[in-house]
């Protein structure tokens, strides 16, 4: 692939995404009147920057991994009694609240939008049928066959294969058994048990439904058959998708919490412009599509209350308005700088992630 494409794809990515979390942040602060030092994608060396007419430093940093709202604020730097209407930390805890969250509304808004459009442009839609199955595997005890094809799991429609994994992924090591409505070859609807109790994805592992033992049938393209929706409809299948994702960050963060999910799984920042690169290539719709789900993402895991995040901050919030009092600037610069350390090593251990990929 182009490497100018590659790099131009990511771009279009961090503006949508991580762009527009940082815009939710200053067009909040903008509403209350808080005086904007500083908006940034990115982190390190100021590689394009200018100034606007309001004063407000627009920067794109070195290192594209975030990025940050820097408002006035009186517990970092000295200023006279004038500019304290001006401060954040002056405002009311709800004032505050609404700012830091945000980013987060944000990344919902732009997800909304783009799954709505996907909707609207339509998506190529089938029903996961299985091909095969391995004799003794997990997909084989559960009495799945040749030709089942998988409607529900756990109640939840399945149009797609993708479906399935996250379902599959969401409860792994779980006691309970994974309940799979299924349509046989006769047309006769039944439902199976899946035991996922024993069962764990791990780095290196065979691919992912080899892992269970099943062989997906993957329809060739030309046959795959576009849904579209009218903008109301598409609008509620948005909203569904949306509470569908944030479901399943959720059991993910689990899972990876309780060790059914290595780290050693999850995508670094050079597996993850690769793959913004591979659904820019693939058209508008795959691309709206990733940046929908990558907007949810990054939304998710901003309202984490962890030092560094929104959620913390909101937190901190909550703490002061029941407390009658703030937290003390040193505390909360203790816990941030505790959180930079963390996010320093998580970082690493991704980046080990995508060169083990790149280097099998």
């Amino acid at each position: 692939m182009n490497i100018v494409f590659a790099v131009l794809a990511v771009v279009i990515m961090l503006i949508l995404v991580v762009g527009f979390h940082e815009f939710g942040h200053y067009l909040a602060a903008r509403v209350f009147g808080i005086r904007i030092r500083e908006v940034s994608i990115g982190f390190g060396k100021a590689l394009i920057h200018f100034r606007s007419p309001k004063d407000v430093y627009w920067v794109w940093r070195l290192f594209p991994l975030g990025g940050f709202v820097q408002l006035l604020d009186s517990r970092n730097e000295n200023l006279s009694s004038d500019e304290f209407p001006y401060c954040l930390d002056k405002r009311p805890v709800w004032q505050r609240i609404l700012v830091y969250a945000s980013g987060v509304i944000a990344n919902m808004v732009m997800a909304l939008f783009a799954f709505t459009l996907v909707f609207t442009l339509g998506t190529k839609t089938y029903t996961p049928t299985v091909s095969s199955v391995t004799k003794a595997g997990i997909a084989a005890n559960a009495g799945l066959q040749a030709g089942d094809r998988i409607l529900k799991v756990n109640k939840t429609m399945c149009k797609s294969w993708q479906n399935v994994a996250m379902a599959i992924l969401a409860n792994a090591g779980s006691q309970q058994k994974l309940s799979l409505e299924v349509e046989g070859q006769g047309g006769v609807k039944q439902t199976k048990k899946l035991d996922l109790s024993q069962w764990r994805y791990a780095m290196g592992s065979p691919p992912f439904f080899d892992s269970i033992g099943l062989v997906p049938v993957i329809p060739e393209k030309d046959k795959l058959v576009t849904k579209r929706y009218a903008f109301i409809p598409a609008l509620q299948q948005a909203t569904w998708s949306i509470s569908y994702y944030l479901s399943f960050f959720s059991s993910i963060i689990k899972q990876i919490v309780v060790g059914n999910i290595p780290i050693a799984a999850l995508l670094g920042p050079l597996g993850l412009f690769s793959v913004t690169a591979n659904f820019f290539a693939a058209g508008l719709v795959p691309f709206l599509y990733f940046i929908a789900i990558f907007s949810v993402a990054v939304g998710f895991l901003n309202s984490i209350p962890f030092p560094g995040l929104d959620g913390a901050s909101i937190l901190y919030a909550v703490i002061e308005k029941m407390r009658k009092k703030p937290m003390t600037p040193a505390l909360e610069l203790l816990l941030q700088r505790l959180g930079l350390i963390f996010f320093m090593v998580f970082l690493v251990q991704l980046l080990m992630n995508d060169l083990r990929r790149f280097l099998q």
